[in-house]
């Protein structure tokens, strides 16, 4: 193993690869992008603790974004280096939503799950001009 890093928080969501290499964690607490060579933190993006704050898997966008959904439906979205770009709740708040995934035409499509945390239905949101 070359190296191990414990983050602030549970999480129950994979990491994710920036554009530049860096590996992006989200925590029930925070978002962290880890250095691939070291694991050190190049940069850490706190979570609401007002958002019941487990985030759903991030993922990147072909510009280096980074998107992801707060327990409580938050759409927020990253810039590569970790920065705070937008924030919004989403159409679809409290229902914790699942990873979500970027369309070709600028569409966030968000999978709802219910309190048995199956995926039983979707949203589309759409970000900019299509």
């Amino acid at each position: 193993m070359k190296w191990s890093r414990t983050a602030r928080g549970a999480s129950r969501c994979g990491p994710v690869l920036g554009l530049d290499g860096t590996v992006i964690a989200a925590t029930s607490a925070e978002v962290l992008g880890l250095d691939p060579g070291t694991g050190k933190a190049r940069w850490r993006y706190a979570l609401p603790a007002d958002e019941g704050a487990q985030a759903s898997t991030p993922i990147v966008d072909g510009e280096g974004s980074i998107y992801l959904c707060t327990r409580m439906g938050t759409l927020v979205v990253l810039t590569g280096g970790g920065q705070e770009r937008f924030r919004a709740p989403g159409p679809f708040g409290g229902v914790n939503p699942a990873a979500p995934a970027l369309g070709p035409d600028g569409r966030l499509y968000v999978g709802l799950r219910s309190s048995s945390g199956a995926v039983d239905r979707f949203s589309v949101v759409a970000i900019g001009e299509p």
